[in-house]
């Protein structure tokens, strides 16, 4: 009986099945037995080959986008004034504080450590720094404080060698770190859920917002006149400006989003092997004559520089002097050989008992010649007074000590060449971080003054040096009440200078970024005691001043110089001297005479007029011919007037007057007088019957 259901309809070429996959070869071998002792497995469903894995770089989280603007704008804030790059004191201080702050912000991970501490602190130390008086050795360190801050905060333990293995693999990886920027933007200002963003989404809110605000500002006067600081603010960027920009969006891209490198080293030494033969023998061939050579010179130390009893022929200080850089050079190389030498098996192999013990006596007498080093140092500041270079020879010779230490306690502890490695590196930074941030101007300026007042005039090379310095320049005020002329003069002179510099610097600030406390103090100071400084100049020429000051300067930086060497050097002119001088070298030229009179003059008690006066001098001096010569003997005295009014001085002159290889002598009497800042001649004794 046949079914009465209606026969399957054919299926189209489109609605059929598709046809499953061909199987794939089979691999020949022997069949599969499911038992546990088979040596063969089952032979997996075949699958076709995975496309190769490439790494996405992750997107650009929108706070780290933020905080990238966010430190271009703080730079841009604290460093540019208007249209103008200003790095002042202020505004270097803010940018210390505001970067590192939006770089703990914008960090996907923190990890509060110590040393995430200590460089927090340092930041607070070198904000004050620059707010006081900007180095640029503190800004160094802290724009390289930025960078060890991105790295440090996201691991637990970071040591300069990971820092630096970081800062290298941040460059590298350069590409992924715009890659990064570029999918952030895209993903997070630029694309939606419901598709890209339209320009008007941001276009009609902004044009709204300007509308009215413009509307508030014409009805108000004071949001006008805050629109308009706006707007100055907000003008038209400069080229260089636009290009800093970019320069400091490209490093503010690299610290949100560093490239991390964690070293793997172990600080622990590997105690499983033995060193060679030959290791030993050196260690001891090399370490017993080194031990003898530094007992010996120890004993020189003691004998000479610590007993104050220097060689005969030799003073204390040229002998203190010449050794303290070649002794700190030399502790140096102690810790380079003790460190490399130990670095391996010989650190730890029970053969290498006696080595060790040489290595330990070697590093305790280099610790005695470190004190001896600290003791040349005492002695040259001691003489020839404190400066940045010898403060920086205190700190490398501190670094140098402490290394000493640091090998002793590897080789005692059993540590590592690494360990020994990254402790030196960080004391090395400690001590460049610490002699940054010392005011070592405003440090060294009162010994030199000490060491000048008791007359040792080596401090002078430093003293020139610091009056230039604003943090220092008040703080030599106590030589305006030195007993030598020459010495007060010449300071009153150079911080007539540094006044007038701190004045013209003042002029060209636009705004708080420029100023720094140092030179706010030092202005202060200095125009406080303008009068004073007047007053000891006197009437002399500040160039004129300083010349005989360097001359006492330059005489004593080779070592000791004698009172009577001092003597030599000649007091500074004043003008009315120099005036007098000029009087002479007219008589012998003819040229000059106008400059010198007043529009009247007396000469022997007639009064003349200048014209006619000069007139006839020019005269004589044609008619004596070539062979004429006016010269004076002796020094140009001058004596203040006090019956007249106003400045007026007494000059003597001693003529020696040679016409026709005859000699004759003349003295005579020049009365000087202060007319509208310039001296003039207004009275002449003594030249009338002889030079007419």
């Amino acid at each position: 009986m046949q079914s009465s259901s209606p026969p399957a309809p054919a299926l189209s070429a489109e609605a059929a099945p598709p046809a499953p996959d061909p199987a794939p070869p089979r691999i020949p071998g022997p069949p599969y037995v499911p038992h546990a002792a088979s040596p063969y497995r089952p032979i997996p469903p075949w699958e076709p080959p995975a496309a190769p894995h490439t790494p996405r770089t992750m997107p650009a989280r929108p706070r780290e986008l933020l905080a990238a603007l966010a430190l271009v704008a703080v730079a841009d804030l604290a460093l540019w004034s208007g249209k103008d790059l200003s790095v002042g004191g202020y505004g270097v201080a803010a940018f210390f504080v505001a970067v590192p702050a939006i770089v703990l912000v914008a960090a996907r991970a923190r990890r509060l450590t110590l040393r995430l501490g200590a460089i927090v602190a340092m930041f607070v130390a070198i904000a004050a720094r620059c707010a006081f008086a900007p180095g640029v050795g503190a800004v160094l360190l802290g724009l390289l404080g930025v960078f060890a801050l991105a790295i440090t905060m996201r691991n637990r333990s970071t040591f300069l060698t990971d820092i630096a293995a970081s800062f290298g693999s941040t460059f590298v990886t350069i590409p992924q770190r715009l890659e990064a920027v570029v999918s952030g933007v895209r993903k997070h200002l630029i694309s939606t859920k419901d598709g890209p963003r339209s320009v008007s989404h941001v276009l009609i809110p902004a044009v709204l917002v300007s509308t009215f605000v413009t509307i508030f500002a014409l009805a108000n006067p004071l949001v006008a006149r805050w629109l308009g600081g706006l707007t100055r603010l907000l003008g038209v960027p400069t080229p260089v400006r636009v290009v800093t920009w970019l320069f400091m969006l490209f490093g503010a891209v690299l610290l949100v989003r560093p490239a991390i490198r964690r070293s793997s080293a172990r600080e622990e030494a590997d105690t499983t092997g033995m060193s060679t033969q030959g290791a030993l023998v050196v260690a001891r061939n090399a370490l017993i004559p080194l031990n003898l050579v530094f007992f010996v010179y120890n004993a020189l130390d003691v004998t000479y520089l610590w007993a104050g009893a220097p060689p005969p022929g030799v003073s204390e200080q040229k002998y203190a002097h010449e050794g303290a850089a070649w002794l700190t050079l030399a502790l140096g190389l102690l810790t380079v050989v003790v460190g490399v030498m130990f670095r391996g098996s010989l650190a730890h192999d029970t053969r290498g008992k006696m080595a060790r013990l040489l290595a330990f006596g070697w590093l305790a007498q280099g610790i005695i010649l470190a004190g001896g080093t600290f003791r040349r140092l005492a002695i040259h500041i001691t003489t020839s007074g404190l400066s940045n270079v010898r403060i920086l020879g205190m700190f490398g010779t501190a670094v140098v000590a402490f290394g000493l230490v640091l090998v002793g306690v590897k080789l005692l502890r059993r540590h590592s060449f690494v360990w020994l490695l990254r402790r030196q590196l960080d004391a090395l930074v400690v001590a460049l971080l610490g002699f940054s941030l010392l005011p070592t101007h405003r440090i060294s300026a009162p010994v030199n003054v000490t060491r000048v007042m008791a007359h040792e005039y080596q401090a002078l090379v430093n003293i020139e040096e610091q009056a230039s310095e604003a943090e220092s320049a008040a703080s030599l005020l106590p030589l305006l009440d030195h007993d030598d002329e020459r010495i007060r003069r010449g300071v009153a002179a150079l911080l007539l200078d540094e006044r007038d510099a701190l004045r013209r610097a003042a002029s060209h600030r636009h705004g708080w970024r420029d100023r720094d406390f140092a030179s706010a103090r030092a202005s202060r100071d200095l125009e406080a005691a303008t009068e004073r400084l007047t007053a000891v100049l006197g009437d002399v020429d500040r160039k004129d001043a300083i010349q005989p000051f360097e001359y006492i300067r330059n005489s004593s930086i080779e070592g000791e110089i004698a009172q009577s060497e001092i003597n030599k050097v000649e007091y500074a002119p004043t003008r009315s001297q120099k005036l007098a001088q000029r009087w002479v070298t007219a008589h012998t030229t003819s040229a000059g005479f106008e400059e010198l009179y007043d529009a009247s003059v007396l000469v022997d008690g007639k009064p003349r007029a200048r014209n006619d006066l000069t007139s006839a001098k020019q005269l004589f001096v044609a008619r004596a011919g070539y062979d004429y010569k006016a010269e004076t003997l002796g020094t140009i005295t001058t004596a203040p007037l006090p019956g007249r009014e106003g400045e007026s001085v007494e000059a003597k002159v001693t003529l020696n007057r040679t016409k026709d290889g005859a000699s004759t002598r003349v003295d005579v009497v020049l009365v000087l007088e202060r007319r509208a800042g310039e001296w003039r001649i207004v009275e002449e004794r003594g030249a009338g019957g002889t030079i007419f």
